[in-house]
């Protein structure tokens, strides 16, 4: 439990939770709940629930999350795994940064917005980046992808966040 302590940090989660409630294209894409897919090495089942209790007490503009682990397996039954869950964002956990480009691909064809912990993400496609550096909290935003896949932040936010175009 430890480790995933390290490698899901939870003031991240939370960052996370507060930037999806402040989507104002949130209603627009989910209408109903708000699915939090969870994609996980099989071996790290650990991370989802560590997020899990980060989202255990958040509610998003009064809409329940429901956080659903995904083991990755492979990129081609990718898609399926989306659909059988009913993910609306997913989250991108430690153990995968050699796959994000690929997996974000994957989400960003779906029209799902994709989240991480990792900096570097974002210029690997990610929509949303929460990322804990020396205690300090740092958002990176992917304009093009948040874009794509219907994500509306206000500039507020925009302004706190370093944003690559």
């Amino acid at each position: 439990a430890a480790q995933a302590r390290a490698e899901v940090p939870q003031a991240a989660v939370a960052v996370h939770l507060k930037i999806l409630a402040a989507d104002r294209g949130l209603e627009h894409r989910f209408g109903g709940n708000v699915v939090l897919g969870v994609l996980h090495a099989p071996e790290k089942a650990q991370d989802v629930q560590a997020i899990k209790a980060g989202c255990a007490q958040y509610k998003l503009r009064g809409k329940s999350i429901e956080v659903r682990g995904i083991p990755f397996v492979d990129l081609p039954g990718l898609k399926t795994s989306f659909v059988q869950t009913g993910v609306t964002v997913l989250l991108i956990t430690p153990a995968l940064r050699a796959q994000v480009g690929d997996i974000v691909a994957v989400a960003r064809s779906s029209g799902i917005p994709t989240l991480s912990f990792a900096r570097a993400d974002a210029a690997k496609g990610v929509a949303v980046v929460v990322s804990v550096d020396r205690g300090k909290v740092v958002i990176t935003v992917n304009l093009a992808t948040m874009r794509q896949v219907g994500m509306v932040l206000p500039v507020q936010l925009l302004r706190l966040a370093e944003v690559i175009k």
